[in-house]
């Protein structure tokens, strides 16, 4: 797919429940690189996220989408989240995508991301070391 013709990053990630599995990844890693999104482009992709699980409830890339959008919404440069909440919630979207697909290596480090975050040091060099 040829991101350059998209004129933002919303059309981008609204896309991505329309996409065939192997090309679901894209906007998450494309999200993380461009620093232009605003909080307008995190809760569209949080929506879009959504749909996908509403889609396809076994969809683990659904999971792991709305468990970054759930930090990024908590961001300070967002904050229009409860950081605690936010965790939380992250940690649960994370274990439920590693459930759904354990070789999906990005949830795990999602996983192990949010683990670290609570202390729990050994739980986190697990998950890394199985992503």
């Amino acid at each position: 797919m040829n991101t350059a013709r998209y004129d933002n990053l919303s059309t981008l990630i609204f896309c991505d429940a329309l996409l065939p599995r192997p090309c679901r990844r894209l906007p998450t890693k494309v999200l993380r690189a461009a620093g232009r999104a605003n909080s307008d482009d995190i809760a569209l992709a949080h929506t879009s996220f959504q749909q996908a699980v509403d889609l396809d409830s076994t969809f683990a890339g659904g999971d792991r989408g709305l468990a970054w959008t759930e930090l990024l919404a908590a961001n300070v440069f967002f904050g229009t989240r409860n950081l605690a909440d936010a965790q939380t919630s992250s940690e649960a979207l994370a274990r439920r995508a590693v459930v759904l697909d354990g070789t999906d290596a990005e949830a795990r480090a999602f996983l192990s991301a949010a683990l670290l975050r609570r202390g729990d040091h050994l739980g986190a060099k697990a998950e890394a070391e199985d992503a």
